[in-house]
């Protein structure tokens, strides 16, 4: 039964075959059993659930640390452990609610969803940072290994290839784990070329949802050349709401977090900056990385 929610208008439909979406539920009009689909991870399948967990707040923690500590050998040192405990604890939410769902029901159907990301699989703050993705997808009900089993074979040379199973498949281009292929911040085309080329046996179709059309063209150019249909999906949220980053929210969050190891989403931090207008959350960051620093010396 075709879902009329799903189906795309007219006016939905733009160049190069693209369609713009709200509704991931269009993956079941756009695919087979002879479909690949491709999606990306970060504001496609999850997102931050507050600014603690944004990437730019890390961003900003790690300048602080550079400001504040006195001994670069002790830099990183820091700035990589404090972001370990974030990235490892602070949960993701989801893009779209239904989204588990929709995977689940495509690999019954026997259609794999994997994603490719440009992220490492091993990070200066997380050497296990492949599995940590992996494992917020998971609590969020999202588990891609189960896709791993409908992809088939993959080959190692010419003349002999193995079942991709739940190890690691490691390429000059790509590392290929829990159902997700890592870039190792190289090229996503090469990656995607690299992986299709030891595929056994290729998809008739590739379907991609993204939420930009930044990579679109690169990947559209590697699957042509292997032969292969394409779909690309465009997705948005159903409701789109982007504030301005504020860090003073970052900072109360992680400070509570620190404290009793309680998460507390941008609504109640900036309740409490609201609230407490005599206190400079800044001086009390600093202080709790001078407290770190110190601690590290010893």
């Amino acid at each position: 039964m075709v879902c009329l929610m799903c189906v795309p208008s007219l006016g939905q439909i733009f160049a190069n075959d693209a369609i713009e979406v709200t509704d991931v539920s269009i993956l079941f009009e756009v695919s087979n059993q002879n479909t690949l689909i491709l999606t990306d991870i970060s504001d496609t399948l999850y997102k931050p659930c507050n600014t603690i967990s944004d990437k730019k707040w890390r961003t900003y923690l790690a300048g602080r640390v550079h400001e504040i500590v006195l001994d670069p050998t002790l830099v990183s040192k820091i700035a990589n452990s404090i972001e370990n405990i974030i990235v490892n604890q602070v949960d993701k939410k989801l893009v779209h609610k239904n989204t588990p769902s929709v995977i689940k029901e495509l690999q019954s159907r026997g259609i794999p969803l994997i994603a490719i990301s440009l992220k490492n699989w091993a990070a200066p703050y997380d050497p296990n940072f492949g599995t940590t993705t992996s494992n917020h997808l998971k609590k969020l009900g999202i588990d891609l290994e189960q896709s791993i089993p409908l992809l088939g074979k993959m080959q190692i040379d010419g003349s002999s290839s193995f079942e991709l199973v739940q190890e690691v498949n490691a390429t000059d281009e790509y590392t290929f784990a829990k159902g997700i292929i890592f870039t190792n911040k190289k090229p996503l085309d090469n990656a995607l070329d690299a992986f299709l080329n030891r595929l056994e046996k290729k998809p008739a179709q590739i379907v991609i949802l993204e939420n930009s059309y930044e990579h679109k063209e690169k990947l559209a150019r590697v699957i042509k050349a292997h032969n292969i249909g394409l779909t690309f999906i465009k997705h948005q949220p159903s409701e789109h709401q982007e504030n301005a980053f504020d860090p003073t929210l970052g900072t109360i969050e992680f400070l509570r977090f620190m404290e009793d190891s309680r998460t507390i989403l941008d609504e109640e931090a900036q309740r409490i900056k609201e609230n407490s207008t005599a206190v400079d959350f800044e001086a009390l960051l600093k202080d709790y990385i001078t407290k770190v620093y110190t601690a590290e010396e010893k």
